[in-house]
């Protein structure tokens, strides 16, 4: 049978529900009522209390109760005093032989999936951590569609080589000595972690991560079935002191970590942090990926530091990045560096996967890569005052509210004074601003007074997000009020 529904998968697969007209209970039951429907809900999951609903989505008990006797009568949910409520058994189809598990019902993914089918004009978006602008890829784009490169077949597994000779290339002048045949193109930086998790832990084994750390790569490891393990991070990254004995506990098999400006607490890995994390890989003979994709966005005159790769053997240290942060989130090219036996048995992997990224892109990012300090120039300049919106912002109407000024990176993790990240966000959606709840980004559901806030709208939007978030916020407080 499947297991019970907890408060806060149940948000997560609710998502904007409370944006239509009519009562509470009424949206309510129609999105829960959807939810059953569409699988996401399987027949048998017991829900969780209603008082625990109510507190989790913001609501009172009644609008759950109301809601909770309509899906009763007609039919989604059954309910016995003492036992419980549960979703109702349903009629056998094709889509129910093929339920959806919690990976794909993950925060980040119904998100993506909302964004391009339920469009919500007056939602302001401050959940995502990508720039909307692209800067450079138009004229990359016509100098592409006026040259005569788009010939063959354009099945590359390994990349396009004229940009895995440039990839190769700027590594090189990054400290990281590399061949083009050490690297391998990808479909942006979630498929890099998706075709090396395949190769390094394809049967589930321990892998151990940052806490909190990337939503995309806990995606990637669940949906591969892995067991994850985390050491914490502070304001110089990863702990990497406890990072010994927790490998040693779990049996791990990898390591994950994001060193340059933290997604999401915008943290660099220190110097002697690298070295020493380079050390340890190297002495356990342990497989480390590091994703490096944030490494150009440093805010103010932070100094860039050079990749965990560089202080050790290309045996045991993985790099993986992509122009998706700096560039545009639309152009996916991404890349993996490590040594060539690897990247050939990685190809194999992307060969069955997609035949190779589009040739188009790959050019693309080709024509950008002699611009990339320009770009990267400008988007420093960019992030380091659309931070300063966004801190100054929180700080006027938002005095409560915690947080450290990140390094770099393209958001803030910020801590709630009391209460949860989850059920302050089902508030906010109703005054119409989302954000990223802090659990999504744990693989044990800490950090649950905590949110991620991006800095890559414009001003004014960041503004109206953060004055929209405190309307919400003063709405929180007093239902909290109200309560006790």
């Amino acid at each position: 049978m499947p297991a019970n529904v907890v408060s806060r998968s149940l948000a997560e697969i609710l998502g904007v529900w409370a944006n239509k007209s009519g009562p509470l209970h009424r949206q309510l039951a129609d999105a829960i009522a959807q939810a059953i429907d569409r699988r996401d809900l399987l027949a048998g999951m017991r829900l969780p209390p209603e008082r625990t609903i109510a507190k989790d989505l913001a609501v009172s008990r009644t609008t759950v109760v109301t809601a909770f006797d309509r899906l009763k009568a007609s039919g989604h949910l059954d309910a016995r005093q003492g036992a419980g409520t549960w979703v109702a058994k349903q009629s056998r189809s094709m889509e129910s032989r093929v339920p959806d598990n919690n990976v794909i019902a993950s925060f980040g993914v119904r998100r993506l999936l909302r964004a391009t089918s339920q469009e919500i004009p007056s939602l302001i978006e401050m959940a995502a951590a990508s720039f909307f602008e692209p800067i450079g890829v138009t004229d990359a784009l016509l100098e592409v569609a006026s040259s005569n490169e788009l010939t063959g077949m354009g099945y590359l597994p390994f990349g396009h080589p004229r940009l895995r000779e440039v990839v190769a290339d700027h590594l090189t002048s990054r400290g990281v000595r590399t061949e083009p045949s050490q690297v391998l193109i990808t479909t942006g930086v979630a498929q890099a972690m998706s075709l090396l998790a395949s190769l390094f832990v394809p049967d589930g084994e321990p892998v151990v991560v940052e806490n909190p750390t990337w939503a995309g790569l806990l995606d990637v490891l669940r949906a591969n079935g892995s067991r994850i393990w985390s050491v914490p991070v502070d304001d110089e990254g990863m702990a990497v002191e406890m990072l010994p004995d927790v490998i040693s506990r779990s049996s791990a098999a990898l390591i994950a970590v994001v060193p340059d400006f933290h997604n999401p607490t915008g943290a660099q890995l220190s110097l002697d942090r690298r070295r020493r994390l380079a050390a340890i890989v190297d002495r356990m003979q342990l497989p480390l990926i590091e994703n490096i994709a944030l490494a150009d966005l440093g805010v103010d005159e932070t100094e860039r530091l050079p990749p965990i790769a560089s202080f050790s053997p290309d045996r045991w240290v993985i790099t993986v990045g992509s122009w998706s942060k700096l560039v545009w989130a639309g152009l996916r090219v991404g890349w993996i560096r490590a040594s060539e036996p690897t990247i050939a048995k990685l190809a194999r992997r992307k060969a069955v996967s997609d035949n190779g990224t589009p040739i188009i892109d790959q050019l693309v990012m080709a024509n950008l890569m002699p611009h990339l300090d320009e770009i990267a120039v400008q988007r420093r300049a960019q992030t380091t005052a659309l931070l300063a919106s966004l801190t100054g912002s929180l700080t006027e109407l938002l005095p409560s509210w915690s947080w450290r000024r990140p390094q770099g990176g393209l958001s803030m993790w910020v801590q709630l004074p009391h209460g949860t990240a989850y059920g302050f966000s089902q508030l906010a959606l109703r005054h119409s601003v989302e954000f990223s709840p802090g659990p999504i980004f744990c693989h044990d559901d800490s950090h649950q007074n905590y949110l991620r806030l991006p800095f890559v709208a414009p001003e004014h939007v960041i503004e109206e997000g953060v004055r929209r978030l405190a309307e919400a916020w003063d709405s929180y407080e007093t239902q909290a009020r109200f309560r006790h």
